[in-house]
């Protein structure tokens, strides 16, 4: 990626924070060299390296990171996943968490 230059025309212009965010995009994706063969993907969050819901929120929860919430809406990702991030970004907590800091130990049926 380092040979070659990126000849990449927007719509809008990047401004402020938006090209900031691109330069450094582009700083880090030139680093990467290409080869043929077959693609891999782990995910570095977690020891077996597999997605899970619960590594992304972990991460997510621990890290101050700017949530943009209109963002949020325009993913490509199913409603659920969404719906889950617009909680996580305001601070909601989920119901078992919510219980489990009232010390509810369940049903004594």
């Amino acid at each position: 990626m380092n040979s070659t230059s990126l000849n990449i025309s927007f719509r809008r212009a990047l401004v402020d924070e938006k090209l900031d965010e691109w330069i450094r995009l582009v700083a880090q994706v030139s680093n990467f060299n290409l080869t043929q063969g077959r693609d891999t993907f782990s995910w570095h969050l977690t020891k077996s390296r597999q997605f899970t819901v619960r590594s992304m929120y972990l991460h997510l929860a621990n890290h101050n990171f700017p949530f943009r919430h209109k963002f949020i809406w325009k993913l490509k990702v199913p409603l659920k996943i969404k719906i889950f991030l617009w909680y996580l970004q305001k601070g909601v907590l989920l119901t078992k968490d919510n219980l489990r800091r009232k010390n509810w130990k369940g049903c004594q049926v």
